[in-house]
């Protein structure tokens, strides 16, 4: 049924997409946006270079929105990666450092821009070695980068992405390698403490590398497989309530008659949460009557509870069942428990 509800809405919505990608250019892969300490809005993301040739410093434009949809900001930046070889991911980081503005986000849209066509780096940047440390409130991440090449790698940089339990790219944090310029055959150091309000859910990192003219062997790549509990400990479900129009419970309605299903979400981490609610409804033979979806954000270790209507056009059993998204357009389910609930239509 899961396989059914996912291929229909990816169907019907195919010709839709969050991402404006630019069409010989790259591919967005996943976002997250997060109020830091600062109060400033943050914005970290990668992108994919799915060309044949490299690309060079590929444009990222944020629009950042409050309740109300209306824009508070945009803000264009490039990516970490100055050259993103075919296949290669680069993350990015935009920041929204209008304590005010930043105050009111409540979503952001996410668009490639230009990216122009460069040559190639030689891969000649190798990690020697590198170490995470997972501490109460941050995670401090090191290691020792080698130049192979015959050049002086100059301004040699580290560069790491923290990932959740979901997979989305939380954190990411950039330094200059210890020297920042390294002698062919010479190596340089980096160690950086990233922030982090919840380490517990921090499943994996990589490490990218790269300097004025090099580009790295392979990025450092450590994340480990999610399983159902760890999701569920980020965000649970009540029971489906059904009610009419009085908001009295029901579980026998009339034809045409509307009605309200709500489920309660909640959030169980320190971060806020952007959740698609998606209501499917089967008739007693099996075929889907209705699909409907609505959207928000669950704050802070939160609670929402979310509401979509209904009216039945013909009387008879149907099966309701609730599913939780990140999104439509990013089928990533937030909890794997499916909520049920039955309602005869007379």
């Amino acid at each position: 049924m899961y396989k059914a509800i996912l291929l229909s809405i990816i169907i019907i919505f195919s010709v839709f997409s969050t991402y404006n990608v630019h069409a010989i250019s790259a591919k967005i892969t996943d976002t997250y946006g997060y109020l830091d300490e600062s109060g400033y809005y943050v914005v970290v993301g990668e992108v994919v270079n799915v060309q044949t040739v490299p690309l060079h410093f590929i444009e990222i434009t944020v629009t950042f929105f409050d309740e109300d949809q209306e824009q508070l900001e945009q803000i264009s930046i490039s990516t970490a990666l100055e050259t993103i070889h075919p296949g290669q991911t680069s993350p990015f980081k935009v920041t929204l450092r209008d304590i005010e503005s930043a105050s009111l986000v409540k979503f952001y849209d996410v668009k490639i821009g230009n990216a122009a066509q460069t040559q190639y780096k030689e891969n000649k940047l190798s990690f020697i070695f590198y170490d995470f440390q997972i501490l109460e409130d941050s995670v401090i991440v090191s290691g020792r980068i080698s130049n192979d090449g015959t050049s002086i790698s100059k301004n040699t940089k580290a560069m790491i992405v923290l990932y959740n339990v979901i997979g989305e790219p939380i954190r990411y944090s950039s330094l200059f390698t210890d020297p920042k310029d390294i002698f062919p055959f010479g190596s340089g150091i980096f160690s950086t403490r990233i922030k982090v309000d919840d380490t517990i859910n921090i499943i994996g990192y990589t490490i990218s590398t790269e300097s004025s003219i090099y580009a790295e062997n392979k990025r450092v790549v450590q994340v480990q497989e999610t399983n159902m509990q760890r999701v569920q400990e980020i965000v649970d479900v009540s029971d489906l309530m059904i009610l009419d129009t009085d908001e009295r419970v029901i579980d026998t309605t009339n034809v045409r008659s509307p009605t309200l299903v709500k489920l309660n979400i909640i959030n169980k981490i320190k971060e806020s949460r952007e959740y698609t609610y998606i209501l499917q409804i089967t008739d007693q033979n099996g075929f889907v009557s209705s699909l409907s979806w609505s959207s928000g954000i669950l704050s802070v270790k939160d609670d929402n509870i979310a509401t979509i209507a209904w009216v039945s056009d013909k009387p008879g059993k149907y099966i309701l069942q609730a599913f939780i998204w990140k999104s439509i357009e990013e089928p990533i389910p937030l909890v794997f428990r499916t909520v049920t609930a039955n309602l005869q239509v007379r």
